[in-house]
């Protein structure tokens, strides 16, 4: 897993402020839609799974989101 702190995601891989907010990160990361972790105040986002899928799942499923390293 490598960590990128969820801005860096955002300009990396989104349009100029079209990307999810620290708080949309930080859900995704909870509910399991997306590999992350959530330090404090900082959130970082698992940049290999995001470059890995075309689609992200709309809810958390082992099938849909596989853990690599699992």
């Amino acid at each position: 897993m490598q960590l990128q702190k969820w801005s860096t995601v955002n300009k990396r891989y989104f349009a100029s402020r079209s990307g999810p907010s620290e708080k949309e990160w930080q859900a995704m990361i909870r509910d399991g839609i997306v590999n992350g972790r959530i330090l404090g105040t900082l959130t970082y986002i698992d940049i290999d799974q995001i470059a890995a899928f075309t689609e992200l799942p709309s809810q958390s499923t082992e099938e849909a989101v596989p853990d690599l390293l699992a």
